[in-house]
C-alpha cells in the first residue's frame, strides 16, 4: 500500500533571510533523512515547493538516503 509523507520545511532563519534555514534546521533535515534510511524507506518520487527553505530541506534529507 502506498504511503504519502508530508514534511514541512526546516526551521527558517528568523533573524536573517527568512527564505533560508538555520544550521539547526539543516541538521534536523539530515536527521530526518537518516531516519528514513534507517527504516529502509524508499521513495518513488518526491515533490518540493520552489522556496529556498523548501529546497534546502529536501536536499539535506535526500542526501542521507541511499542511492536508488
Amino acid at each position: 500500500m502506498p504511503h504519502l509523507y508530508l514534511v514541512r520545511h526546516a526551521q527558517p532563519d528568523f533573524t536573517g533571510h527568512y527564505d533560508s534555514v538555520t544550521a539547526l534546521g539543516l541538521q534536523q533535515s539530515a536527521w530526518l533523512g537518516q531516519h528514513f534510511a534507517a527504516r529502509g524507506q524508499r521513495f518513488a518520487r518526491v515533490a518540493c515547493g520552489s522556496l529556498q527553505r523548501q529546497v534546502s530541506t529536501l536536499d539535506a534529507a535526500v542526501a542521507r538516503l541511499p542511492e536508488a
